[in-house]
């Protein structure tokens, strides 16, 4: 999300794994992993795995919060690439 440009207009470097800090500055991302799964296919395994992102955006108002929202959507919608060592094949929208 670092690397997106609408979302780095928003939030600069405030996107935080897990929580945010204790006194954060708004608005801010936090993410978490709530599971993972390998993918098989065919009976087979394919060193390949499913994992599912909880991305929660903060702002002081709420249209700051939906701006945040929708560029983190435009940040993460079919993302494929490498980051920090991880190799994402794909990723999708799942809910709201």
């Amino acid at each position: 999300m670092t690397a997106h440009a609408g979302t780095t207009a928003i939030v600069s470097t405030r996107v935080y794994p897990l929580q945010a800090p204790q006194t954060p500055t708004y608005p801010l991302v936090v993410y978490t992993r709530s599971d993972t799964s390998p993918i098989e296919a065919l009976s087979t395994d394919t060193d390949l795995n499913s994992a599912f992102i909880s991305v929660t955006c903060f702002a002081a108002s709420f249209s700051e919060v939906k701006a945040l929202r929708n560029q983190s959507v435009l940040a993460l919608k079919r993302y494929h690439g490498t980051v920090g060592g991880i190799t994402i094949e794909d990723s999708f929208l799942r809910g709201e």
